[in-house]
């Protein structure tokens, strides 16, 4: 497959590292074909905002309530937009366009969508056991955008489709290894402790098993380990790394 170009200003990428495929995920429709099931979740409480991590608490909160999950899929960063708005400006020097103030916002829009949208995989019999593609196409999403009401710089969510084609449960919700893998900042110390000492993925399994609510599958681990080593790379102090992680989760981009 070809990856088709972003539009300028603009980055276009997962903003999850889960695998599509997990091993144990049994998807979240129990035999129901896609086209069968139409869910309309419940809107978000809140609309505006001050901050986007205001708004990241928030949209955690409304997954965890509503058992659903979005994923970033693409944003332009406030930099770009900046850059956009004064190409563009025609006036005079004296007059020039407000632009937004970068420090307090670093990005000016967010596409979120559910985690079951894009096509369906239909794979061989190679397929291992237990191990099924989360991709069920749902065109549930959320469009995000800062926008200047006059007085200041708000978040603002200004498109919600909140129709879902699969089920939406806290069985199903507590599958996603994004939600089983968010883990207490001490337990993430230890494990970066014990990958710098080259310790066996079994072992973490069982450290992570006994020192932290969540049941774990080894795939699970696998990803953990991926995130960890690539989060490891840039932030070079542990603190970095524990902060790093845990911005991760609550972060799109």
């Amino acid at each position: 497959m070809v990856a088709r170009r972003s539009p300028r200003g603009k980055t276009k990428r997962r903003l999850d590292t889960d695998d599509e495929e997990e091993e144990g995920y049994q998807g979240p429709q129990d035999g129901a074909t896609s086209t069968s099931i139409s869910v309309t979740a419940p809107a978000m409480e809140q609309a505006s905002f001050d901050s986007w991590a205001e708004f990241q608490t928030s949209l955690e909160r409304y997954q965890a309530e509503t058992y659903q999950l979005y994923f970033g899929e693409t944003a332009m960063n406030s930099t770009a937009r900046n850059k956009r708005i004064l190409e563009n400006y025609k006036g005079d020097d004296e007059s020039l366009p407000r632009t937004i103030p970068v420090k307090r916002f670093e990005h000016y829009n967010k596409l979120l969508r559910c985690t079951h949208y894009g096509r369906p995989r239909h794979r061989g019999s190679g397929e291992r056991p237990r191990q099924k593609s989360r991709n069920v196409g749902c065109t549930a999403r959320m469009s995000v955008c800062l926008q200047f009401d006059g007085y200041d710089w708000k978040i603002r969510v200004t498109l919600h489709s909140r129709v879902h084609n699969h089920r939406l449960s806290e069985d199903v919700f507590n599958q996603y290894s994004r939600v089983r893998v968010n883990l207490p900042d001490d337990v993430v110390g230890h494990v970066n402790q014990m990958l710098s000492h080259h310790s066996e993925r079994r072992s973490i399994w069982h450290f992570v098993r006994d020192n932290a609510d969540s049941e774990l599958s080894m795939k699970d681990i696998h990803n953990l380990v991926a995130r960890l080593a690539r989060q490891n790379y840039s932030a070079p102090t542990l603190e970095g790394r524990i902060d790093k992680y845990l911005r991760d989760f609550c972060e799109d981009d």
